[in-house]
């Protein structure tokens, strides 16, 4: 699994509706995209503290995917209406899906990135990342976790999706206008 994100931030006079509509509208697109095990259309809102924004988040089945998708024309499409974005590529450190997950769908997402520290060994940071997944995995809502490492910039991320509003709030909070999920052929 290989994880990337790029995003959006708004002017104030921007209408963030547009975003979530389009997301909505072209978000079955993605339903049949190769090698993409998920997709979350990630919206927020503009607060006193950052932009409105939109930050969609890729899970991948391998890099061929991702590097497919880099060059197709819908790429070219986003890259022609906003700009070519900075796309974060993540390493996953861990990951989990509730019991349920493929029968419901995330409304909401929060997402905290800090930097990794010089002194701070990978192996540790990847056994508290899979602990804090599995902590927030018994939390009410809980749909999909993924806690991931940049290595390129030393940067941690922790993507969390949920089908009703965190009862805690940490990172930027984000909605989830769309949640494409390509159905995978039968392991065998």
């Amino acid at each position: 699994m290989f994880s990337m994100q790029y995003g959006f931030d708004f002017p104030e006079t921007f209408d963030i509706d547009t975003v979530r509509q389009r997301a909505v509208e072209i978000g079955p697109r993605f339903d049949a995209l190769p090698g993409l095990r998920y997709k979350g259309f990630l919206v927020s809102e503009r607060t006193a503290q950052a932009p409105a924004r939109y930050s969609p988040f890729y899970l991948w089945e391998d890099l061929g995917g991702m590097q497919s998708f880099l060059s197709s024309a819908a790429f070219q499409a986003l890259v022609d209406k906003y700009g070519r974005p900075v796309v974060d590529q993540w390493l996953p450190l861990a990951h989990r899906q509730a019991d349920d997950a493929a029968a419901t769908t995330p409304r909401h997402a929060t997402q905290e990135i800090a930097a990794v520290g010089d002194a701070q060994n990978i192996g540790e940071l990847q056994v508290r990342a899979a602990a804090r997944v599995r902590e927030l995995a018994a939390l009410p809502g809980f749909h999909t976790a993924i806690a991931a490492l940049d290595a390129s910039t030393w940067r941690q991320a922790l993507t969390v999706f949920w089908t009703s509003p965190p009862e805690a709030s940490w990172g930027r909070m984000y909605e989830v206008p769309y949640f494409s999920r390509p159905a995978r052929p039968p392991q065998s």
